[in-house]
């Protein structure tokens, strides 16, 4: 945030724990945990930041830790947002890349929830995705690009195989 004087600050530190000192982070988190979140508004109380960048892992499993795993897969979601809009590729906004499929995906839950990440599951997971059809005209920025996708389709799977074994893992 940058104020009126020109400086910037960091903000959301109310929102910030030591994970080494905290154990509350372990495990489900209420409503009470995050005192400075606003409630009743239809969206996992222990979820924070931008629902379009938000882990997809946050996202499927709800009430999971937030780890920095999260962090890094949320910053790619920028990266990726900011490069199909921005970054010459062959291919235009819309179809056949799904924005909104992709980075909206939202659906209420019987107990009134708002969930998502089912968008990029299938992202992730699809051999046809059509982001697949991407190409960046910067070559570097393109291999970076289609490396970081592999890395965290690699990891949510290794993720999917290891709770079906009761291997919760990070």
């Amino acid at each position: 945030m940058i104020g009126l004087d020109g400086k910037g600050r960091l903000n959301d530190w109310d929102l910030c724990r030591d994970v080494n000192v905290d154990k509350s982070l372990e495990g489900p988190r209420t409503a009470s945990d995050f005192p400075f979140v606003c409630r009743n508004v239809g969206i996992h109380v222990y979820l924070q930041g931008t629902w379009q960048f938000i882990s997809t892992r946050l996202l499927t499993d709800p009430g999971s830790r937030h780890t920095i795993t999260d962090d890094l897969e949320s910053h790619y979601f920028v990266l990726m947002w900011t490069a199909l809009h921005w970054v010459k590729h062959n291919q235009p906004i819309g179809p056949p890349i799904n924005m909104e499929r992709i980075f909206d995906q939202r659906w209420s839950s019987p107990n009134e929830i708002v969930e998502g990440g089912a968008g990029k599951v299938l992202m992730y997971g699809k051999k046809s995705s059509e982001l697949k059809t991407v190409e960046f005209s910067c070559t570097p920025f393109n291999k970076l690009f289609w490396d970081l996708w592999m890395l965290f389709a690699d990891y949510l799977e290794d993720r999917r195989r290891a709770t079906r074994k009761g291997d919760p893992g990070e």
